[in-house]
């Protein structure tokens, strides 16, 4: 955790995350080799790690429970737009795995290296989540960056779930990826 913390606060690593990301969506590589790469896969193995020991840990699972029973409760959107963006996080866990999938893992406490929830799906594929607590528009560069980060952290799917709503920007970038879901607030009002 604390080598993971000390990358992250390095000047420009999560911009360099970020662009690396948004390279991964434009050119979906089979292998990376460049300098930037090698930061890249050490930030993904160090949070894999900690969601791995978040899963293991007795104790921290308990309490990602605790908060995802707790905020996972509310089921009027008026209520979720008016939590913050970490109770978000906490809430978007809880309402997957109402939902079917299983071992919801918040990493917004670790330095989520750019995804807020790892889950496994209903059929067994791992995915990533990336939850943007808006009021307006999310765009394609955050679509762009999700999927890359779903590469990064070697899963099958991805999910944007705002409380906001998505630009068209957004919804065509989703298109033309695979694998790419996104669920805004109207959806997520009438899919308590």
């Amino acid at each position: 955790a604390q080598e993971l913390a000390k990358l992250l606060r390095q000047p420009g690593t999560k911009k360099r995350l970020t662009d690396y990301r948004a390279r991964v969506a434009k050119e979906k590589p089979k292998k990376y080799v460049t300098p930037e790469d090698t930061m890249v896969a050490r930030v993904s193995q160090l949070t894999l790690h900690l969601v791995e020991k978040t899963r293991r840990d007795p104790v921290a699972r308990a309490e990602q429970q605790r908060q995802m029973k707790h905020f996972g409760r509310l089921k009027d959107i008026q209520k979720i737009r008016a939590l913050d963006p970490v109770a978000f996080e906490y809430w978007t866990g809880a309402y997957f795995e109402r939902h079917g999938f299983r071992d919801a893992v918040v990493t917004q406490a670790s330095g989520d290296a750019g995804v807020d929830v790892h889950v496994i799906c209903p059929d067994g594929k791992k995915a990533v989540i990336q939850s943007k607590h808006y009021k307006g528009g999310v765009g394609g560069p955050v679509v762009q960056q999700t999927f890359g980060a779903m590469y990064q952290f070697k899963c099958r799917r991805c999910y944007i779930v705002t409380t906001g709503h998505f630009t068209k920007a957004a919804f065509t970038a989703a298109h033309q990826l695979p694998e790419v879901y996104l669920l805004d607030g109207d959806f997520l009002a009438a899919n308590m």
